[in-house]
């Protein structure tokens, strides 16, 4: 199992330090796969990745075009929204 990565020091919107946990994304896949029903749909490419942001980001305006302000940097979560809307476009 692929252990954590270490920690960094990020700051807030209001200009407070804290350190964060630094994991990889083979390290989040094998420790939370199971528990949130990920499935993984191609190859594990990028696996060795640093996941440096500690919020996530739901993509739902991305999907329909609107992309400023969009955050590049989280993590991308499609939930049950998502996948509808996916789907509608089918």
């Amino acid at each position: 199992m692929a252990k954590r990565s270490g920690t960094q020091t990020i700051t807030s919107t209001n200009d407070q330090q804290k350190s964060v946990p630094v994991v990889t994304v083979e390290s989040f896949y094998n420790l939370h796969a199971e528990k949130l029903h990920m499935k993984l749909e191609g190859p594990r490419v990028g696996f060795h990745r640093k996941i440096r942001e500690p919020t996530i980001n739901r993509p739902g305006l991305a999907l329909s075009g609107f992309f400023s302000y969009f955050a590049e940097k989280r993590v991308q979560v499609l939930g049950a929204a998502e996948h509808t809307y996916l789907k509608s476009l089918a």
